[in-house]
């Protein structure tokens, strides 16, 4: 009886790596339904905003670690401004209304923090699919809110 190369442990092990390096890993789709797009950029530009009030709590250049802005030069694109201040509010106030199970979520998701999204998610303990839907139904309830503060 002929022996084939998986029945070999050798065999078996070249077939399953050369198998894994043959075919290319799908790409995760983002399963943000078009209608929260808005609420994802709304989101996004408020977690810029809030990161850029830090607190400096080093001296760079007496560490001899200072680097300087960038320069703008001519073939840059223009810089997208920060949100102003009365519309990040809008954007707080309609966080807060959102059930603290998902407004978790959307705070690890798009606020900046010291930790990434999923190192968040994992000290949490919630699975990634959990995850994504809380984040998609944060999302829908967040920007309902937002909504509705606008027709006030």
């Amino acid at each position: 009886m002929p022996v084939s190369r998986c029945d070999t442990l050798e065999g078996f092990v070249e077939e399953r790596q050369a198998s894994h390096h043959s075919e290319a890993k799908p790409k995760r789709k983002s399963a943000l339904p078009p209608e929260l797009r808005d609420a994802d950029d709304l989101l996004v530009r408020y977690g810029r905003w809030a990161q850029d009030r830090y607190q400096k709590r080093r001296c760079a250049s007496a560490e001899g670690q200072y680097v300087p802005p960038p320069r703008r030069g001519q073939d840059d694109e223009p810089m997208q401004p920060f949100m102003p201040d009365w519309n990040a509010l809008k954007v707080q106030r309609a966080l807060q209304v959102v059930p603290m199970q998902y407004r978790r979520v959307l705070h690890a998701f798009y606020i900046p923090q010291r930790k990434p999204h999923h190192a968040v998610r994992r000290e949490l303990k919630i699975s990634s699919g959990t995850w994504e839907l809380s984040r998609i139904e944060g999302l829908r309830r967040f920007w309902s809110a937002y909504l509705r503060s606008l027709t006030r």
